[in-house]
């Protein structure tokens, strides 16, 4: 056993081939018991009316391929969105949670390029799915707690791991040559080694597999077995370069250096040895190379696991633009352009004197003498730095006598390629930053003006955008204030419409460039107005809290940086939730709360989701300070009797105040419902707090039923704590569903 600290049966595993029938059969026998959550006598109309019959219905809503269909849909792009389907089926025991292992490990040994999502997604459910076994008591502060889906998945990878050859091997016993088919099989079977190995990789990056488990299946590969002869242990030794390539650099610190040492040493030594096979050497010598390379893979080698549309056009992009500075190149430059991507051992071969005969078995050609391009080697200037300089100089000339007709003209005729538009557009913006603020407002009107003409486009602006910025560091040493005139080029970019607030803040993200972003929010308002800025941010969707660096990703910290810059009025709401949670404990009757809110709120925000969330935050948070809920471990605990009653009778009084703002509103309701989310997520999820408020919203019709239904399909990431929630709620919400569905019929009937 190579997973001492993971051991855990998995006898009751069902066999891989009929696993989507057995999945089938666990969830449509699934029960349909939800723990009362409501007071004795205190009627609900989900206890009421359910009957223990909910369950029944529940099973019709599952696809005859739920788990796998689900799977097979996974892409980044729908990462997220899947990952709530997933979490959606209703993992309420072990069968069930095994039952979503056993498709997880199999798509992922089949597609080992999707290995890395696929761990992800591990991440995500480690996280969020139920932990049947309870809180270990075992386990440090430092150490990740080691819950059911985690122990569970590990013990099916450990027998993977344990396994790993015994498929490939039955075909390289047949004494005959290997049918088509079953060359096919045996190529599948090697994938899935593969694969294993790739994936244990990747769930070691993420934390998920505990580094000394890394170590043993490393030993364990590298190990001599005994009445094992060194050319069979070719697969062990694939494997091993496999695991190397996926979390080497990983392993490889300094704690861990003598270890690694030692198994390099062992790699070394194996990959002069003649009794293995040339592949599985020449596998050895280029992960030892690599290393060597201080883990920088060569080109041919990296990793290509799975990208998003948008990563995909970026590096086309950046693809084009290297062609471009390639083909400018002379011609001296292109043996080391070719080579630089080849292995070394390949290199020092290639590296032979022009004049030497090749020392190949096989007579070779020698390669045509091109005479064209040594002439036109001798050009005194390549096509790039002619365009550059023909650039600057119609820049220059703009600048001195403002005929934005000419100089658009000039650009225009240069002909320059689309890839070289994003460099042209920098050095616009390069020529006139140590200029007056005049020009650099002439150079905008001339991007603008390109950008009217067809020439350009906002892409290409961004681009130039960010080539600029790459090079602060180096212009503030001339230029100190070279970050804020950027912020003027990008604020005029966004009031003539070239780009969007959402495009520019995308690469801002996380406090990159940090305070970049506010600086051309305040340019913005500047050149324009506080309204029409504030307006057009909240069209934009954008995330403030993670324009910060994550230390300053919370509400406090933001409003305090956003006072700070000028911009608090683009959120006049920030400030309302201390102000709002002060009235309501000084004066918590309803007529009192509604009155304060009529006199300090503008009409405008009554209906704005934002307003809501605060509103219902403000409550849920006077509620549970009132009935001084416990903390800790008594969370695990459900509340006394009358601490439930209590609870009941504070939200019966808020009750009226909520109506009046949701009523009638099913996306204000939604708002509401992720409010509730959020207040469970940061108390840890006492025990059954989140299932007796949407009881309650529901017997006191503060919400309906199409905003309950609503908030469950819902995607959005942009609330933490949605994952664990569906598992708290999931059955209701079905019971809720199916009578929704029962109602329907009876009124047709």
């Amino acid at each position: 056993m190579f997973f001492p600290h993971f051991v855990f049966p998995f006898s009751s595993f069902p066999p891989p081939h009929p696993l989507e029938i057995i999945l089938l059969k666990i969830l449509h026998c699934q029960a349909a018991k939800v723990e009362s959550v409501i007071a004795e006598g205190g009627a609900s109309r989900f206890s009421a009316s359910s009957g223990g019959g909910g369950g029944r219905g529940a099973s019709q809503h599952y696809p005859k391929t739920v788990g796998n269909s689900i799977l097979n849909k996974l892409t980044p792009e729908k990462f997220d969105k899947l990952c709530l389907e997933l979490l959606n089926v209703g993992v309420d025991s072990k069968l069930v949670l095994k039952g979503i292992i056993l498709l997880i490990v199999d798509k992922a040994l089949e597609e080992p390029k999707y290995s890395s999502l696929y761990a992800q997604l591990c991440l995500r459910l480690a996280e969020d799915a139920p932990n049947f076994d309870g809180p270990s008591p075992e386990v440090q502060p430092a150490q990740k707690q080691s819950t059911t889906f985690r122990r569970l998945l590990i013990t099916k990878l450990q027998d993977e791991f344990e396994n790993r050859t015994r498929n490939v091997e039955i075909y390289d016993k047949h004494d005959n040559p290997l049918t088509p088919d079953e060359e096919e099989q045996r190529a599948i079977a090697k994938i899935k080694m593969l694969g294993n190995i790739k994936f244990i990789g990747e769930l070691g990056k993420l934390d998920l597999i505990h580094e000394s488990i890394l170590h043993k299946c490393i030993k364990t590969l590298l190990e001599k077995k005994k009445r094992v002869q060194l050319k069979d242990m070719g697969e062990d030794l694939e494997c091993l370069c496999q695991i190397m390539r996926t979390v080497g650099p990983r392993l490889d610190h300094e704690k861990a250096k003598s270890l690694m040492d030692q198994y390099f040493a062992r790699m070394r030594s194996l990959m002069t040895n003649k009794e293995l096979p040339a592949r599985i050497r020449f596998l050895l010598q280029d992960t030892v190379e690599l290393r060597e390379n201080n883990w920088v893979p060569r080109k041919a080698f990296i990793d290509n696991g799975p990208k998003t549309i948008n990563q995909i056009r970026q590096e086309a992009v950046k693809g084009q633009n290297q062609h471009y500075h390639n083909q400018n190149q002379g011609h001296s430059s292109q043996q080391p352009a070719q080579s630089k991507d080849m292995p070394p051992r390949f290199i020092k071969k290639g590296q032979l004197n022009a004049d030497e005969p090749p020392q190949l078995g096989l007579k070779t050609n020698p390669p045509p003498i091109q005479e064209k391009p040594a002439k036109n080697s001798k050009r005194p200037a390549p096509a790039k730095e002619e365009l550059l300089k023909m650039t600057e100089a119609i820049v220059t000339e703009f600048m001195n006598n403002k005929t934005i007709n000419d100089a658009v003209a000039g650009l225009r005729e240069m002909k320059a390629p689309k890839h070289f538009l994003p460099e042209m557009l920098s050095k616009i913006i390069l020529c006139s930053l140590d200029r007056t603020d005049d020009d650099k407002e002439h150079a905008s009107t001339l991007i603008h003006s390109l950008r009217q003409e067809g020439l350009i486009s906002g892409e290409n602006f961004m681009q130039a955008f960010l080539n600029v910025l790459d090079q602060c560091p180096k212009l503030e040493v001339d230029i100190p204030l070279v970050k804020s005139y950027l912020a003027q080029f990008a604020a005029r970019a966004v009031i003539a419409e070239l780009i969007t607030i959402a495009e520019l803040a995308q690469p801002l993200e996380n406090g990159t460039h940090f305070p970049l972003f506010l600086l051309c929010l305040q340019q913005t308002a500047k050149l324009r107005d506080r309204e029409w800025l504030t307006e057009l941010f909240q069209l934009s969707k954008v995330n403030m809290q993670k324009m910060l660096p994550e230390i300053d990703q919370n509400k406090d910290r933001m409003l305090e940086i956003l006072e700070g810059k000028g911009l608090s009025f683009l959120f006049p709401l920030l400030k309302l939730e201390k102000e709002l949670l002060k009235q309501i404990e000084a004066d918590p009757s309803p007529q009192a709360i509604y009155k304060w809110i009529k006199d300090n709120i503008s009409p405008k925000l009554h209906t704005d989701k934002g307003f809501v969330n605060i509103l219902m935050t403000s409550f849920l948070q006077y509620i549970s300070h009132e009935m001084s809920l416990p903390e800790g471990d008594d969370q695990l605990t459900a509340p006394a009797k009358e601490q439930l009653d209590q609870e009941k009778q504070l939200l019966l009084a808020f009750k009226p105040v909520m109506q009046k703002f949701l009523h009638d509103h099913v996306d204000l309701q939604v708002s509401a419902l992720y409010a509730l989310q959020v207040h469970c997520n940061n108390s840890s999820f006492p025990k059954g707090m989140l299932l007796r408020f949407f009881v309650n919203f529901y017997d006191m019709e503060i919400i309906e039923e199409e905003a309950f239904l609503a908030w469950k399909e819902d995607i959005t990431q942009e609330f933490p704590g949605k994952g664990k929630a569906l598992f708290q709620v999931n059955q209701w919400l079905t019971w809720l569903e199916t009578a929704e569905e029962e109602e329907s019929e009876d009124d047709l009937d």
